[in-house]
């Protein structure tokens, strides 16, 4: 696996914005999850014996210390780690606000008002 993924893969362990049981390969890989924690820096509890269902992911000490290294190694990147965290909140506000633009024209429509 590359440094991006990495990077990406522990800030996402790190911020919390994963969920709590990973059984599929929608928000992270499970054979990266998998390669961080035989590398030392994840610590999961694994419910599956074929490694394909994960619970509580979370950084050990060496993969704080990875997550450091790879963020100065990667400086354009790591300056949009921060919208990574907060991408769900700002798509449903978009989300909120296009509705509402939407369903208003259209009740304005239906009233007679356009």
């Amino acid at each position: 696996m590359n440094t991006r993924e990495y990077l990406l893969a522990l800030f996402d362990i790190h911020s919390g914005s994963l969920p709590v049981r990973i059984a599929c390969d929608k928000f992270i890989s499970r054979e990266l999850l998998s390669e961080l924690i035989q590398k030392g820096y994840v610590s999961a509890t694994m419910l599956a014996p074929d490694k394909s269902v994960f619970v509580n992911p979370s950084l050990t000490e060496s993969g704080k210390n990875m997550l450091f290294e790879l963020r100065q190694m990667n400086p354009e990147l790591s300056k949009t780690l921060l919208f990574r965290k907060y991408r769900a909140i700002i798509m449903n506000i978009l989300y909120s606000v296009i509705t509402f633009f939407v369903m208003d024209f259209f009740f304005r429509v239906i009233r007679g008002g356009y």
